[in-house]
């Protein structure tokens, strides 16, 4: 037996090893003695109101049944009206369940193979469906994969700074070819061109208003012109800069642009996820239809960086510096005299407002209409007359002083 010990030795005082030892020897033989109880009572019962609709979870409840060799059973009770069995179950069991050749009587369990096969059937549905939903869910999140790691590599280009003028002329180039493709196709003859058009919108989304020759009617030959146009804007805009400080503004638009753009794709992928399991209503795979509008989600995305960091970086102002104003220009020429003199600062003046309300308030009696003269009511009261107050002086000693 473990010696007794008060609660204030305890908590002064350690356990030492051998009654450590006592008291894990304790525990064990209490728990051996419990476990004996157990197994002569047949073991742990387990009792399931409902089979899951994976097999493992059910497997798993049986298995806590008979740890170790140890006594044990397991048993169902469920009805045809689960969820399990009334949608993933056939109705041909509940059907049949019902003959009166089968001969079952009110209240008593129903135990037939027929009934564990249904049941088993409705498990591996079930199984199946689940898996398809991961197998689909996998396949949708490729798509997104595929896409982010193409952005995030381009950002780590951004970051790290690596030929960044080379990024833009690319840019420059591709802009250029769209920009021909657009108002210039190839299907066109070249007096369908629509030239005005592409001079119009070079001003307004670049900012470049220099003119360049749109009589060209060759397609090779106006796509070196654009190309040859934009470079140059560019250019000059570096020269106007600087270099160091345009590799620095390049970074920054850069990384502006493909972040916010990307922040509104991946909320349009959100959107364009939700609703595309419609799509299978009308026969189509809804999986391939989320893969080919996300394509073209993501190639307008990137169409869009590129053509609104051009434009931000074409269309950027260096900021007008300040030209510094000597202190004795900013201030007061009496003022300085003041100071310099020695006599003590004169007080501030008031603001234009408050010098008008001084300006009012001085000269405001003189402005006011003159007040017409009282008038008596009552006949006029003599020195010597009663005074009206009835205090029984005459007016001269009341009133009148």
């Amino acid at each position: 037996m473990v010696p007794a010990r008060s609660q204030e030795q305890a908590r002064q005082q350690p356990l030492s090893d051998d009654e450590k030892r006592q008291i894990i020897e304790q525990f064990r033989q209490r728990a051996a003695q419990e476990h004996d109880k157990v197994v002569a009572l047949g073991g742990l019962h387990m009792l399931g109101t409902e089979r899951h609709e994976a097999r493992r979870i059910d497997n798993q409840l049986r298995g806590r049944c008979g740890r170790q060799g140890d006594p044990g059973s397991s048993r169902f009770y469920l009805s045809f009206q689960d969820d399990l069995m009334r949608i993933f179950g056939s109705d041909r069991i509940a059907k049949l369940m019902e003959f009166k050749w089968f001969q079952w009587e009110e209240g008593l369990p129903i135990e037939h193979p027929w009934v564990t096969k249904s049941i088993e059937t409705a498990q591996r549905r079930v199984e199946g469906q689940n898996f398809d939903a991961r197998k689909h869910l996998l396949e949708y999140d490729n798509v997104m994969n595929r896409q982010r790691e193409v952005i995030y590599e381009q950002r780590r280009r951004i970051l790290e700074g690596i030929d960044l003028k080379g990024l833009v002329d690319g840019i420059i180039e591709e802009l250029a070819e769209e920009l021909v493709e657009t108002y210039a196709p190839k299907d066109a003859r070249p007096d369908a061109w629509d030239r005005a058009t592409l001079q119009a919108s070079l001003t307004r989304q670049f900012g470049v208003a220099e003119p360049f020759d749109i009589s060209a009617n060759d397609r090779e030959a106006l796509l070196e012109q654009l190309i040859a146009l934009l470079t140059r804007a560019y250019a000059a805009k570096e020269q106007l800069i600087s270099e160091g400080l345009m590799r620095q503004l390049e970074r920054s638009v850069l990384l502006a642009v493909v972040d916010a753009k990307w922040k509104d794709h991946l909320y349009m992928m959100d959107a364009l996820r939700e609703g595309i399991g419609l799509r299978a209503y009308g026969q189509r795979d809804p999986l391939v239809e989320y893969q080919h509008e996300a394509y073209a989600m993501f190639r307008d995305m990137v169409a869009s960086v590129k053509a609104d960091s051009l434009a931000m970086l074409l269309r950027v102002q260096p900021a007008a510096q300040a030209q510094p104003v000597s202190v004795f220009a900013r201030t007061p020429h009496r003022e300085v005299h003041e100071e310099r003199s020695g006599l003590p600062p004169r007080p501030p003046e008031p603001a234009e407002g408050a010098r008008r309300d001084l300006i009012d308030r001085a000269v405001g009696p003189s402005r006011q209409p003159p007040q017409a003269p009282a008038v008596a009511v009552g006949p006029k009261v003599g020195r010597n007359d009663p005074c009206p107050c009835r205090s029984g002086l005459k007016y001269k000693k009341c009133h009148g002083k």
